[in-house]
């Protein structure tokens, strides 16, 4: 019985995409992307007043428009954040 190898597949920029392909570069250089997909239900949104939900925001929007370079050098009572071990 002879094993089928998986194709590869030649990715092409189409009408409405456009491919990018980066070569070598640090994730550092990447902005973040955040998900509440996984959150925890006691973690809920629903569970906080606006001017909290406002603030979630805006935080969200601001630490994506760094990348994770910059996020790395801002101080850790700021946008910043701390390693714990």
């Amino acid at each position: 019985m002879s094993r089928k190898r998986i194709k590869q597949h030649s990715y092409k920029n189409g009408k409405n995409i456009n491919l990018h392909v980066s070569e070598n570069r640090s994730y550092d250089q990447y902005e973040p992307y955040f998900s509440l997909t996984h959150i925890q239900k006691t973690f809920s949104l629903s569970n906080c007043q606006k001017n909290e939900k406002a603030a979630f925001s805006d935080t969200l929007h601001q630490l994506s428009q760094k990348t994770w370079s910059e996020l790395k050098n801002l101080p850790r009572h700021g946008l910043g954040f701390e390693i714990i071990k």
